[in-house]
């Protein structure tokens, strides 16, 4: 029995090129107001985290053929909770083993600035790697609901 649930997401499109567009996700709860009244910390996570990263990540997407995306369109999207959980998994296991093998043989070699140097070197090149074949867990295209403004 397959019982696999969804997670969607809205997201505000700010660059479409020939086969990718880069969107960035719409907040649609009460921290980006600041009144969630979440327990805990609640809104004071949201603020540390926009001082870090005072703007939204650019989130990269492959175009379906038979669709037509524009710069200002708002796309919601949909992945499963299996392949969503997969894809954190890789990405965070996968730069934390190779940090973990860069710092090991570095310092096997080299010592201590060795280990500290492949280390980064090693992370630096996961990042780019996950990042250039992001794209094949692209989420599910749901809907577009197109820009009044004709951006």
């Amino acid at each position: 029995m397959n019982l696999s649930v969804k997670e969607t997401a809205r997201l505000q499109v700010i660059e479409v090129t020939e086969e990718h567009f880069f969107a960035q996700p719409i907040p649609d709860n009460g921290c980006t107001t600041g009144h969630c009244g979440a327990g805990g910390l609640g809104c004071q996570t949201n603020a540390f985290a926009r001082l870090l990263f005072p703007q939204s990540p650019r989130l990269k997407f492959s175009i379906p053929a038979h669709m037509k995306i524009k710069q200002g369109d708002e796309v919601l999207v949909d992945m499963a909770q299996d392949r969503l959980l997969w894809m954190s998994l890789s990405v965070y296991g996968g730069s934390l083993l190779t940090l973990i093998a860069g710092i090991a043989l570095g310092q096997y070699w080299w010592g201590d600035w060795g280990g500290l140097t492949l280390g980064i070197l090693a992370l630096l090149s996961s990042w780019h790697i996950l990042n250039r074949y992001f794209v094949r867990f692209s989420p599910e295209i749901i809907d577009i609901k197109s820009s009044s403004c004709g951006v």
